[in-house]
Formats: C-alpha cells, structure tokens, sequence
C-alpha cells in the first residue's frame, strides 16, 4: 500500500523535495529498508509515550481539582458518616471504637488526598515509561520479521513513495499543530491549551510513522510484497 501524498503549495512540494535529495533516507536494499520500519516504529512508539503522559497529567489534575472541591466539606462528611455509625450501634463499644476508626481512616484520606494524586500520576508514568520499553522491543521484532520478509532488489520507487508521503503526513500535522496554537486563549487557559495541541500532534505523528510501516513493509500491497 503505498500513501498518497496530499496536495501541497508549489513552494510545500519544493522544500519536500530538497528534504528528500539533501537527506540520504531511501532505502536501496532489504537492509536499509527494514532499518526504515524500526525507526519509524520507534517515533510511533514515543508519540504514544507522549500521549500516554499527557493522559497521565491530565488525570492528575482532574484528580487534584476534585481534591480542592472537597477540600472544606470533606473533614465534616466524616464526621457526619460516623455520627451515624456510633447512632445505629447501640451502645455497643466495639461497635462504637469501629466507627472511630473508620472516622479517623476517612480524616486520612481526605488530608492525604492531593499525596494519593501525586502518587497515582506517578505511577501512570510509570507505566507509560514500562509500555515504551515493550514497544521499542517490538520495533526490534518488527524489523526482524521485515528482514525475513524482505527480498532483494526491492522497489526503490515504493519506498520513495512511502517517502514522499510521510513527509507530507508529517508537514500536514506541523501546520495543524501551529493552527490550534494560534487559537489557543491568551491568559491562564492558554497552557492548558496548547498542552492538547501538543497531544493531538502526537497522536497525528504516531498515525504517520504507522502509515509509513505499513506502506514499506505492511502485509499486502507494501515494498516487500507485491
């Protein structure tokens, strides 16, 4: 399956084709080519990474803003909730002593609340740093099973296609990425803001590096199968 380049100004296809004759990236042999799939594999796996800890963050804050929400109200629930508890005992002291514990093991969550937070992201990081590792070991698979696929001489005018079509891929999601910066708010909504375009720029980068291993090496209709 070879990608279609998307139409571009006279002055986008020139600066592509300077791109393409200043930088040695075609690949002439299975061993070149393959090389190709593992790097782009790679850039996939790190705009994943990139969304992934942008998901993370952004839990984080949900996580932390209900913490503030609560913040006044949330002491005096457990209070309430072990009022409660103690009414419906009876009388009963070891009833009474459970009741206590649950209030003051609620008091703990509610002071520790924004720690728990922190520890949650924390640990969604690291996470996401564990599912990178995995995937770059299987970027090193993807580029064993396309050197055993792969039989030389390869299609050189396929892999320059693919080519071709990942930098206009990449250059699409450049000027998408400057468009929803430019309309970002100015004032406090602007980081937050610009942080979402960043995460769609990479989710749009890992789709590229994916279009470009299928158009090189994909299972049918790629530069190693006909």
């Amino acid at each position: 399956m070879r990608i279609k380049a998307l139409p571009m100004t006279l002055a986008a296809a020139a600066a592509a084709m300077l791109v393409a004759i200043a930088t040695p990236v075609s690949a002439h042999t299975c061993s070149s080519l393959c090389s190709q799939v593992q790097r782009a594999c790679t850039q996939a796996s790190k705009a994943a990474w990139d969304q992934a800890r942008y998901a993370c963050e952004q839990e984080g804050d949900a996580c932390h803003a209900d913490c503030q929400a609560n913040a006044d109200t949330c002491p005096g629930d457990c209070e309430a909730a072990a009022g409660e508890c103690v009414a419906a005992c009876g009388g009963v002291l070891d009833c009474e002593a459970g009741c206590a514990a649950g209030r003051d093991e609620c008091l703990a969550v509610c002071a520790g609340c924004d720690d728990t937070c922190d520890a949650a992201e924390d640990a969604c990081r690291e996470q996401a740093s564990a599912d990178r590792d995995t995937a770059r070991t299987d970027c090193s698979g993807a580029r064993e099973t396309c050197t055993t696929d792969c039989v030389d001489p390869i299609d050189a005018g396929c892999v320059s296609d693919c080519i071709r079509g990942e930098h206009a891929c990449d250059d699409d999601g450049r000027k998408a990425y400057g468009q929803c910066k430019r309309a970002c708010p100015t004032g406090g909504d602007r980081n937050g803001c610009t942080k979402t375009c960043k995460n769609e720029a990479a989710a749009a980068r890992e789709l590229c590096k994916a279009q470009m291993i299928l158009c090189l090496a994909g299972p049918a209709d790629s530069c190693i199968v006909p």
